[in-house]
C-alpha cells in the first residue's frame, strides 16, 4: 500500500499521519496572500517497520505514490514546482498557491488573513475540528494510519501525554513511543514585510522565534495529538 495525498491537506498531512516523523513546513507569502510552500518530511524506520509488519509489505518500497500526489495538486489548482522521494520513507515537495487561505474547503478558519491600515495580519487556527477536516479529506486508505495512532485529536477521549505515550509504547513498543515524544512539526513563515508580533494563545503548546521575516513555529508532535483545545497563532507584519 502506498499513501496517497489530497492537494488542500498539504500543509498539513504529513505530521499528524505518522508518529516518530521529522516534518518541516516552509511558505513564503506575497502581499496578495499567495505563495510558495516546501515541504519535507521523513517516517522513522521504527515506524516503517510496523507498517510494512501491519500491512505485509516491504519496507525498502517507497511508502509515497508520487504519480497521485502529483495529479492530486494539479486538480487542485497548486502548480508542483518539485516532488521527489530523497528516500524510501521521506518526501520532498514544493509547489505555488494562489491563496493560502484555501488551504482547507470554504467556511473554515485554519487560515485567515486581515489588514488593517499599513499592518497585515494571518491567524493559523490549529484545532482538533481543523485536524479531523483535514482527516476527512483523506482517501480511505490513509484513515487506517490514524486509526492505528487512536489519538486524543481523533477520538476526543481526554488524555495526558503521558497516558498516550504509554498507550503507544504497549501497542507499537518503547522505541516508537520514545520517538513518538520526541517527534516536533517546524512551521516557517517568509512574509513580505516586518514582524512586528508573532504569538500564540497558549505559549506551552509550541515555541516561536522570529529573525528579520522569518517566522519560525515548532510544535512537538505530541501536543498536537492530545491537545483538545484551540491553538491559535497570530502574526502581524507591517510592508
Amino acid at each position: 500500500m502506498k499513501i496517497k495525498f489530497l492537494p488542500a491537506i498539504i500543509i498539513f498531512v504529513s505530521f499528524f499521519m505518522f508518529f516518530g516523523c521529522s516534518t518541516a513546513i516552509n511558505a513564503s507569502l506575497q502581499k496578495d496572500f499567495s505563495g510558495s510552500i516546501a515541504l519535507h518530511t521523513a517516517v522513522s524506520h521504527t515506524v516503517t517497520s510496523l507498517t510494512s509488519s501491519f500491512f505485509g509489505t516491504d519496507e525498502t518500497l517507497n511508502i509515497f505514490d508520487l504519480a497521485q500526489i502529483q495529479k492530486s495538486l494539479e486538480e487542485s489548482g497548486l502548480k508542483v514546482t518539485g516532488l521527489s522521494c530523497p528516500s524510501a520513507n521521506s518526501l520532498a515537495v514544493f509547489a505555488n498557491t494562489d491563496d493560502f487561505s484555501k488551504i482547507l474547503p470554504e467556511d473554515n478558519n485554519f487560515i485567515k488573513f486581515s489588514k488593517s491600515g499599513s499592518v497585515s495580519t494571518m491567524k493559523l487556527l490549529l484545532s482538533p475540528e481543523n485536524i479531523q477536516k483535514v482527516v476527512a479529506l483523506m482517501p480511505d486508505e490513509t484513515a487506517v494510519y490514524t486509526d492505528l495512532l487512536v489519538a486524543p485529536v481523533f477520538t476526543g477521549e481526554e488524555m495526558s501525554e503521558e497516558e498516550y505515550i504509554e498507550l503507544m509504547a504497549i501497542a507499537y513498543g518503547g522505541q516508537a513511543a520514545a520517538e513518538l515524544a520526541a517527534s516536533e512539526v517546524k512551521l516557517q513563515f517568509a512574509i513580505p514585510g516586518k514582524v512586528k508580533s508573532c504569538s500564540i494563545s497558549n505559549p506551552s503548546f509550541g515555541t516561536v522565534k522570529t529573525e528579520n521575516n522569518n517566522i519560525m513555529i515548532t510544535i512537538p508532535l505530541i501536543h498536537i495529538l492530545t491537545d483538545l483545545n484551540e491553538n491559535e497563532c497570530v502574526i502581524n507584519w507591517t510592508e
